[in-house]
């Protein structure tokens, strides 16, 4: 059966199977998420699942709650991974518009191989393990929130682009502004043969990206601060200046290259006023603009999780909230009957209480349901029909 909805549907679905037996491991293991449950059958099934739970009744929790957690911190830590790497190496190559393309590196070497591994990879790990866009009595609630992974929300191409454009401008702000700023600004006591040292300007630019990436990363892009999201961004900004301290001592004195001298530069450069403007102007161009824009669309047209995220800092209007939605639905049901549909439907095992009234009074409305001979017996209506069994006849259904 799941083989069959596989071919048919294709791509268009994701099939879920879930089991307690042995007889059940070629359907889980079929089936794109495979689920098992622990019980007097023994541990066959949830050896073969993906999944394995100790009741039937956690398949809810397991969906609404921990699936839709999972799928939201799966697709921020790609969207973020993707992000930092593209805002750091995109400075290189704007870089080489002002280094007249030559392939000359802005950065040390030590510097650049230890980007990914010593400075940039803690936030985002926080965020793909941590992350909470809502609380667990709110997904449990509202179950149709359910529907923002269904539906791809959190991973799609407008937010992708959306992220890369973001790394796209943040590579930009952050090459271009220290560049204007080092040319007229910057004091030139660190010169070689007449123009600015080159790691000095790659060290503003490089703690630029650290504090941008950190930043944009563990709080403009994650919602469930925590003290990991504090400790892990204290810990990437404050590692790259004692990084920076140390490394500047114990650089060699005798550099192969003039232009990566990077022994006290550090000190040196640390000691100035201007670096330290340049360093606040550079990443408050940058991330001011995003912030405004979200404020901005928070404002005016917020979406649906944004307002459920807002009405979580007040438990008294989330209850009423949950409560409307709830009335909401049950609403939706009582009257989904009556709605109207362009195919026909199949009726079937409808409950009658009188059959033999039930047909007197389809003779005396002239209905095609006159020739309707058994209760359990599914006869093809149209939607007239149908509409008049569900006012007439309180117990049936459209199937």
């Amino acid at each position: 059966m799941v083989r069959s909805i596989r071919e048919k549907l294709k791509d268009s679905v994701v099939t879920l199977a879930i089991g307690d037996g042995a007889n059940d491991i070629a359907m889980i293991q079929e089936a794109h998420v495979g689920i098992g449950i622990t019980g007097r059958e023994g541990l066959q099934a949830a050896r073969s699942s993906d999944y394995s739970i100790s009741q039937f009744r956690f398949l809810e929790n397991l969906l609404f709650v921990h699936g839709r957690w999972s799928y939201v911190r799966v697709s921020k830590f790609a969207l973020g991974t993707l992000y930092k790497c593209m805002c750091f190496y995109l400075t290189q190559g704007i870089f080489q518009i002002f280094a007249v393309f030559s392939g000359t590196s802005l950065y040390e070497s030590w510097s650049l191989a230890a980007y990914n591994t010593l400075f940039t990879s803690l936030p985002v790990l926080v965020v793909g393990i941590f992350e909470k866009d809502l609380n667990y009595d709110t997904l449990m609630a509202i179950p149709r929130l359910y529907k923002n992974g269904q539906e791809n929300k959190e991973f799609n191409i407008k937010l992708f682009f959306s992220w890369m454009f973001g790394a796209i401008f943040h590579a930009i702000a952050l090459t271009s502004v220290p560049i204007l700023l080092h040319g007229y600004f910057m004091d030139y006591e660190i010169r070689v043969n007449g123009s600015p040292q080159l790691f000095e300007l790659g060290m503003i630019i490089y703690t630029c990206v650290v504090c941008v990436v950190t930043i944009h990363i563990s709080y403009l892009q994650c919602h469930n601060w925590t003290f990991l999201s504090h400790f892990t961004s204290f810990l990437m900004i404050f590692g790259w200046f004692t990084y920076q301290i140390l490394y500047s001592f114990a650089y060699p004195i005798e550099s192969k290259s003039a232009m990566y001298d990077v022994r006290g530069v550090f000190q040196r450069v640390g000691n100035r006023f201007n670096f330290w403007c340049a360093l606040l102007l550079s990443i408050s161009f940058a991330l001011l603009p995003h912030y405004l824009l979200k404020t901005l669309r928070n404002m005016t047209k917020p979406t649906e999780l944004e307002l459920y995220q807002e009405a979580e800092k007040d438990q008294k209007y989330l209850e009423k909230l949950i409560e409307c939605e709830n009335t909401r639905d049950e609403n939706s049901n009582e009257y989904k009957n009556d709605e109207k549909h362009d195919t026909k439907f199949i009726v079937g095992q409808m409950p009658f209480q009188d059959d033999q009234n039930f047909k007197s009074s389809a003779k005396r409305n002239s209905s095609p349901l006159a020739h309707y001979q058994n209760p359990l017996t599914p006869i093809e209506i149209n939607e007239n029909t149908a509409q008049m069994i569900c006012y007439e006849q309180k117990g049936c259904r459209k199937i």
